[in-house]
This record gives structure tokens, C-alpha cells and sequence, in this order.
């Protein structure tokens, strides 16, 4: 009988103590060695020939941020971990800009007007940008699907073409999804 009550006060704490992939494989790491990186990877050559890239095994209940993933890749150059992007549902879009909010100060908003439907809708689709210790993040509320939102960090040469991409159309401006 104790043993039984012992296990059932057990199984809820479980997933509190998994660790979260902020702490894994967040912002900080991005420069570490491939043999620092403590999550199962599976890695092909990356399409460029240049590095590999990598998906984490995420499972149900891994969260990044305290929040729920749906993928997570990461791409090496030279046996260093160089961008990162991960992905999770639109409905934590939010949650997560408000996290990096608190982690990064202000961020520079590149935010859109989105058309959809054949240009039969507008919403706004956000966009925000840091620059931390030589490391550039990018949150998209709508990445590509209207359902998914993605956080991509990396070193500065990594995330040149995103960052450029994101910071080359007029704040505000209207745009197909």
C-alpha cells in the first residue's frame, strides 16, 4: 500500500522535473561543441554542404519555455551549434513573445499586415527581432501556417538571411502569408 501511495505521489511531479529545452538547447548555447548538446539527435548533411542538421527527439510533455514544442532542428557548422529553430502551435505565440520579452528587453517589432483567403482577409501576423550577445532571435506568429509559430536564434552570420528577410519589407506592411 505504501508503495502504491508512494508511486501515485510520484507521477505527477514527473514531468516537472524533465528539463526544460530552454535550459538544453536555449539562446546560451548557441557556439557549443555538438558533444555539449545533451538531447538525442537525428543529423543529415545539411542541403547547402556546409554542416549537418539536426532534429531533437522531442516527446509529449517536452516544452521549451515552459511551453509545449512540436519540433525542434538544429544546424552545425564544424561540430558547433549554430541556429536552432523551434517550432510549437500558434496558441503559444504569445506566451512565448512575452517570455522573450522578459529574457531580451524590447525587441524590434516587424510585425505585418497579412492577407489570406485569396486577399478575402487581413490579420496582423508578428514578428519580432533581437540582438543578445552576438545571438539574433526571430519569433514568427505565423510561419509559414496560419497554425504555427516558430522562434529561430542563432549566431549572427547563421541568421543573416532570416534577419534580412524579416527587416527588408516597411513596418506594418501589407503581405500574402
Amino acid at each position: 500500500m505504501c508503495r502504491l501511495l508512494a508511486l501515485l505521489l510520484w507521477l505527477p511531479a514527473w514531468p516537472a522535473c524533465a528539463a526544460d529545452l530552454w535550459d538544453q538547447l536555449g539562446p546560451a548555447k548557441i557556439g557549443a561543441a555538438r558533444a555539449e548538446i545533451a538531447a538525442p539527435l537525428m543529423c543529415s548533411a545539411a542541403g547547402d554542404g556546409h554542416g549537418q542538421v539536426c532534429t531533437a527527439s522531442t516527446g509529449t510533455g517536452d516544452t521549451f519555455a515552459g511551453l509545449p514544442v512540436r519540433a525542434v532542428e538544429l544546424r552545425f557548422t564544424e561540430e558547433r551549434l549554430v541556429r536552432v529553430a523551434v517550432r510549437l502551435s500558434e496558441q503559444h505565440y504569445r506566451a512565448l513573445l512575452t517570455f522573450l520579452g522578459t529574457q531580451f528587453g524590447a525587441s524590434d517589432d516587424r510585425s505585418f499586415r497579412a492577407r489570406g483567403g485569396m486577399a478575402m482577409a487581413e490579420f496582423e501576423a508578428g514578428v519580432h527581432l533581437w540582438e543578445h550577445d552576438g545571438v539574433s532571435l526571430v519569433i514568427e506568429q505565423f510561419a509559414g501556417k496560419i497554425d504555427r509559430s516558430v522562434l529561430t536564434y542563432g549566431s549572427a552570420a547563421a541568421m543573416a538571411d532570416l534577419v534580412r528577410s524579416k527587416t527588408s519589407y516597411p513596418r506594418g506592411d501589407r503581405r500574402d502569408l
